[in-house]
């Protein structure tokens, strides 16, 4: 897909995101009443895809402000899924003293303190 027709699409796609918001969605926000969101890594990809069409630098201002709306939203799913991703591995991890446990394959256990994965304590 050339530029023109890149930018074309990324024209439609906010103009679709404003008519949610004007229908009362939250602004920058993917709408709930869309059938399905999409997953963490098409939303990763879709995010970077507005990333370089900003740096760009070529979108006009209204197209730009645009795009970052749905940047913003695009980003809180992203961190949304991230967040729920760390829950269930804490869940899946978390001894009852509060310490992590890694389970390794071969069977043995390892506990590790909170926070050395990147999870916070």
């Amino acid at each position: 897909m050339n530029a023109p027709e890149q930018m074309a699409r990324d024209e439609q796609t906010a103009a679709g995101r404003r008519a949610g918001q004007e229908a009362g969605g939250e602004a920058g926000e993917l709408s709930a009443a869309a059938p399905e969101e999409p997953t963490f890594e098409e939303a990763l990809a879709r995010l970077e895809h507005i990333v370089e069409a900003l740096e760009r630098g070529d979108a006009p201002l209204h197209e730009a402000l645009a795009l970052f709306e749905e940047g913003v939203g695009v980003a809180r799913l992203c961190s949304r899924r991230l967040d729920e991703a760390e829950t269930k591995i804490r869940m899946l991890l978390e001894a009852e003293d509060g310490t992590l446990v890694v389970r390794p394959a071969a069977g043995g256990e390892d506990t590790m303190p909170p926070g050395s994965l990147g999870i916070r304590g």
